[in-house]
């Protein structure tokens, strides 16, 4: 069941997947869902208490009537204060994706306190933003945000415009999306695109175009598996390498065939990693090439 709470005038939803002793919590990543956990949730409910919660203003999460701006430290700040409400006083293990892998890593660098582990994957680091988003980056810089918003509106309600982003996200598009369980998951997932305000995903373009979580990241001594795709796109595999170099106890895992949705794209290797890694939490920074 769908649940809401209210964090500094904004309203995030999140889902309990299972119950258990243990919390785990994941994070989407930049225009994304908490359906995006749908295919492998099922995996990690032996764990515990699985919970799936928004990123701010991602649907079905709502932001303030007057949100025109985002920095990096108030979204760690409205994420932490968010968990703290779910866990009530628990400690907590954060698994997150691209834009959710900088949160979670972000909040185990400030508030060490509300965190047992960490699980980033394919996790944005630094600005500035590249490759094919740079374009709509540059867009909201320089066109009015109201013209880029309904631009960017009309561009998102084809399903072939969904299906464009995730075959720049994947290292093999074409096996990527004959797959049946992708092609069913992809149908599910557009109704939830549709969704997207792209005047906040603007918002988060324009955040991260010029953030920077290096500093906070070399702090971080929390258990924390970083897990990259190769042929990552959209996030280059540089960025979790250099967090790896930097996180004294993190470990690295490079997965050659996969672009910046492993979880997706190798599914079973991927989730087969994370639970193994979860269940030892082994202090590591030796680097993993699959």
């Amino acid at each position: 069941m769908l649940r809401e709470i209210q964090v500094r005038g904004h309203v995030l939803t999140y889902n309990e997947h299972s119950e258990g002793e243990k919390i785990f919590i994941f994070i989407n990543g930049w225009s994304s869902f908490q359906y995006f956990w749908r295919p492998v949730i099922d995996s990690f409910k032996q764990l515990g208490k699985i919970i799936t919660l928004d990123l701010p203003g991602h649907a079905p999460a709502r932001v303030p009537e007057n949100f025109d701006h985002l920095d990096m430290h108030e979204l760690i700040e409205i994420e932490s204060e968010a968990i703290r409400q779910i866990a009530g006083g628990k400690k907590v293990h954060l698994i997150g994706h691209s834009a959710g892998g900088f949160v979670v890593i972000g909040i185990a660098a400030k508030y060490p306190e509300l965190v047992e582990s960490v699980v980033a994957i394919c996790p944005a680091v630094h600005g500035p933003v590249r490759g094919f988003l740079y374009p709509v980056k540059l867009g909201y810089e320089v066109l009015q945000t109201s013209l880029m918003s309904f631009i960017q509106k009309a561009v998102m309600v084809p399903f072939f415009s969904m299906e464009l982003f995730f075959s720049f996200a994947v290292k093999d598009k074409d096996e990527f999306f004959e797959r049946p369980e992708i092609q069913y998951f992809l149908k599910q997932y557009h109704k939830y695109f549709q969704l997207l305000d792209p005047r906040v995903m603007g918002i988060y373009l324009l955040m991260f175009d010029k953030c920077d979580l290096r500093p906070l990241a070399k702090n971080v001594q929390i258990p924390t598996l970083i897990l990259v795709g190769k042929e990552d796109r959209v996030v280059p595999a540089e960025h979790g390498i250099e967090l790896s170099r930097i996180m004294p106890n993190s470990r690295l895992i490079v997965l050659e065939n996969s672009g910046h949705v492993p979880i997706l794209e190798e599914r079973e290797e991927s989730i087969g990693l994370i639970l193994d890694w979860l269940r030892t939490q082994k202090d590591s920074s030796i680097e993993v090439v699959i």
